[in-house]
């Protein structure tokens, strides 16, 4: 199997098992370690210098209870919260994010990308955000996935939407993804950082608060 499907069986596994929280019989955690372990194989063979996925950055860890630890893609910046914030985020720049998008598929991306967002979510506590940016070309777009940790819920993520006035995006309160136009959007870095300001403070404001759009 290529490492590209394999990945794709770990990353389900991790979302269907809430990042390996759910798993319970010794079958389940023997199929983790299994296709973990056929990854972390598979890369060593296939992949050299910089353009190695590593198992902590894919948040494939050999086993479910050190997933979270870290998370990541290819390229992404070391996952750091907001100063004394609520996000945990990373976020893929212009080059890491073609790199990406050669090394991997579409539909490898999107599931890792959730994973990861999971991953920063439990790791805060709170929330998680990823961000990586479509092949180069006309109409590029930037990806958001923004995640809620399992132990928070009395933020709805659909305010995100609302609020920045994001019209191409959904999802449900406890996950959501929106997508904006690379064009727009002089500084990426810039840009999320802001963004992860703004969603913190989001975050922190009662129940039905009135907040005008940025």
């Amino acid at each position: 199997m290529s490492r590209n499907i394999v990945l794709a069986v770990v990353t389900g596994i991790i979302g269907d098992s809430r990042m390996g929280l759910l798993l319970k019989s010794e079958r389940e955690k023997r199929a983790y370690r299994t296709f973990s372990n056929l990854f972390n194989n598979l890369l060593a063979r296939t992949t050299v210098g910089e353009t190695k996925l590593l198992r902590h950055e894919a948040g494939v860890p050999g086993n479910p209870e050190a997933v979270g630890e870290r998370g990541g893609l290819p390229g992404v910046l070391p996952a750091a919260p907001a100063p004394g914030g609520r996000v945990g985020y990373c976020f893929l720049g212009d080059r890491d994010s073609a790199r990406l998008a050669r090394e991997f598929d579409r539909d490898t991306v999107i599931a890792a990308a959730r994973s990861v967002a999971d991953s920063l979510a439990e790791g805060s506590g709170w929330l998680g955000l990823v961000c990586y940016c479509d092949p180069p070309g006309d109409g590029q777009l930037v990806q958001f996935r923004l995640r809620r940790s399992r132990r928070y819920k009395t933020f709805d993520l659909r305010q995100v939407l609302e609020l920045f006035g994001f019209r191409d995006g959904g999802g449900h309160e406890g996950a959501i993804g929106f997508r904006l136009p690379r064009a727009g959007i002089s500084s990426l870095g810039d840009y999320v950082n802001s963004l992860v300001t703004g969603i913190d403070e989001a975050s922190r404001r009662p129940a039905g608060a009135d907040a005008s759009r940025r």
